[in-house]
């Protein structure tokens, strides 16, 4: 694949059924809400990516300039989206995905520098993300370490069941 074919646009209604099916492929073995699910079932009678999803097609909706789609011959097969805090000038990578059909390819590195270029276009000083530390991180990682990112906290997620 050529990084010419790929285009990378604003978020658009129609492209809802893509970022869901994205996120249920994309985040299936390393989103939180899938090894809460794995470990002690499904949380408010959804499944993970339902839980996953949600916020993702809440932000679309409101913040559609701040959601980019990466397509390829007419397909969505990425996106990435952001969002920007004026007083502090701290700009946020928020969920970024790619379909693991088209992994590896150079997309996630291209979303990632339109985000980076959008949120320094709109003022922002500092870039931020946060990121998984197990090894099905590794990839989205030296991502963040080639655009410039250094690793300033690790934090743990507990999980405590209260039941018998």
């Amino acid at each position: 694949m050529r990084n010419e074919a790929i285009s990378i646009r604003e978020y658009k209604p129609s492209d809802k059924a893509a970022v869901v099916e994205i996120t249920q492929h994309a985040w299936a073995n390393v989103t939180l809400w899938k090894m809460i699910e794995d470990q002690y079932g499904m949380r408010g009678k959804k499944p993970w990516w339902r839980h996953k999803l949600e916020p993702i097609l809440k932000f679309s909706e409101t913040n559609p300039n701040q959601f980019f789609v990466a397509e390829l011959e007419g397909k969505v097969v990425g996106y990435a989206m952001y969002s920007i805090n004026t007083e502090t000038k701290i700009g946020v990578v928020l969920d970024n995905a790619v379909s693991p059909d088209f992994s590896g390819q150079g997309i996630g590195g291209i979303l990632h520098r339109k985000v980076l270029n959008a949120m320094k276009d709109s003022g922002m000083e500092i870039a931020k993300v946060t990121t998984g530390t197990d090894d099905s991180f590794a990839p989205a990682r030296k991502l963040y370490e080639r655009h410039g990112f250094k690793e300033v906290q690790r934090h743990i997620d507990y999980l405590c069941p209260l039941s018998d």
